[in-house]
């Protein structure tokens, strides 16, 4: 089957409703009929980040049937193999999947578990659809054995969370509970996904692929974890965070670079290297971002002490309200190294607030990483939005682009007013021009971008 492209400016996640566990028949299970036995079934729908399914899209050649896959795996065991659950076809973007239930290793009567298990569903091969996560069950034993009372074939409700996992590495991956129904804060954008992925960007060394390179953490942080100082500290700030994701994106990945950067120096790390996180949202937003990070707690630090290997990263969390105007909480903050801002202007009214509180919170010639997509600015706006970050920023374009409405790239740089200017390039060289290194990845993430419609900056504070 060939790759399925998505259009341009959509990407679609998985969704579902709450799943329902079904109860069988009396007859004697069948090994080959899942339905024969206690399962879940969950309605599957794609839809883009604003909860939306463009129908058009799904009447295109090779996407009016989209095969999905479901399995078991275990929060307890995050390197464990998964368990195969089921499969399925979405059918215009839409279907239904039956789950069958993890077996647990016993003569017990009811033959099932699924405590600390989670369920994960994703596409088969076809990327960038997001993969759908549900859990944990640690219910679901429980109803099993209470609802054996009702009659055969009833179907009841399971409460568990959803989730969007995001594989940060082998081995490590973040969750991040979304509520659909909760706004603006309580789900991850498009654009938090590009940086996302831009901040985990790993380089093989050519030919050799013996060394493995971290480019965007090496430019922004390198600097501060990387050196032979007795110190190695490092701030970022997450502003406006919502779920918490990006900064959790951030403290797994650091301690990750950190530790396979110290792998190719001989001798044992003279200084933990420490990274201190501040998430900020509006108060309202701030339990959401909580249950986040206790949720993703022991993987945030993905290093193991069993096997002898040493922490040699520190990543520390500190959850904090912030409105971009007001300068007593910024102040009490501080600067930080590396601000990370993504999709925050969309109003008009905000431009100004938002261009101060960046000012505030960044270091001198420290960083800021800024996401843009076009949502509710006009083409003035834009212009005064970027003319407030020239005041305090060199600003300068790292990949990606922006896109009208109908989907056709713009040049963007006139907007931004730095078409005749310094740091004019369409993308970072820095990046893109590394001699000796497969920048494949890279190149595949700009092109995605693009596609997207979202534009990627640095900004250097002056």
């Amino acid at each position: 089957m060939s790759t399925l492209l998505l259009p341009p400016t959509l990407l679609y996640r998985i969704h579902s409703s709450s799943p329902r566990l079904v109860l069988p028949s009396s007859s004697t299970p069948s090994d080959t009929d899942n339905t024969a036995r206690p399962h879940l079934v969950l309605d599957l729908v794609l839809a883009t980040e604003h909860g939306l399914r463009r129908r058009s899209d799904f009447e295109r050649d090779g996407w009016q049937q989209i095969p999905v896959r479901a399995e078991w795996v275990s929060r307890y065991k995050p390197k464990g193999d998964p368990v195969e659950a089921g499969s399925a076809t979405l059918v215009g973007g839409k279907g239904q999947i039956v789950v069958r239930l993890p077996e647990r290793k016993s003569n017990r009567a009811d033959g099932y578990r699924a405590a600390g298990w989670t369920i994960l569903v994703r596409a088969n091969g076809i990327l960038p659809i997001l993969t759908l996560a549900l859990g944990p069950f640690d219910d679901l034993d429980e109803q099993l054995r209470t609802e054996t009372l009702r009659p055969d074939g009833s179907e009841v409700d399971v409460d568990v969370t959803t989730w969007r996992p995001f594989e940060v590495t082998g081995g490590v991956t973040v969750y991040s509970k979304e509520e659909w129904g909760g706004g603006i804060p309580s789900k991850v954008w498009d654009s938090a996904l590009v940086i996302a992925r831009f901040l985990c960007i790993r380089f093989p060394q050519s030919p050799s692929l013996a060394s493995v390179s971290w480019p965007a953490l090496e430019h922004y942080l390198g600097a501060l974890l990387r050196t032979t100082s007795s110190t190695k500290l490092a701030k970022v700030l997450d502003l406006s965070t919502g779920t918490g994701f990006l900064g959790m994106v951030v403290g797994a990945a650091t301690t990750t670079w950190v530790r396979e950067s110290s792998r190719a120096v001989d001798g044992a790390p003279t200084s933990i290297a420490e990274v201190n996180i501040a998430l900020t949202d509006l108060e309202s937003a701030l339990g959401f971002i909580r249950d986040n990070l206790s949720a993703n707690e022991p993987f945030l630090a993905p290093h193991d002490p069993l096997a002898g290997e040493p922490q040699m990263c520190r990543v520390s969390f500190q959850v904090s309200p912030l409105s971009w105007d007001d300068k007593d909480a910024s102040d009490a903050l501080g600067t930080f190294d590396l601000v990370l801002a993504t999709d925050l202007a969309y109003e008009a009214e905000q431009i100004e607030n938002l261009a101060g509180c960046l000012e505030r919170c960044v270091k001198p010639r420290a960083w800021a990483i800024l996401a843009y997509k076009r949502r509710a600015l006009t083409e003035d706006e834009e212009r005064t939005f970027w003319a407030a970050l020239r005041r305090n920023f060199d600003v300068s374009v790292v990949m990606g682009g922006v896109v009208d409405s109908k989907g056709a790239a713009v040049d963007f740089r006139d907007i931004m007013g730095i078409a005749s200017g310094r740091n004019t390039e369409p993308r970072a060289a820095w990046l893109f021009e590394r001699e000796g290194w497969d920048t494949g990845e890279a190149e595949k993430l700009d092109q995605w971008s693009k596609g997207l419609g979202i534009i990627v900056c640095q900004l250097q504070r002056k």
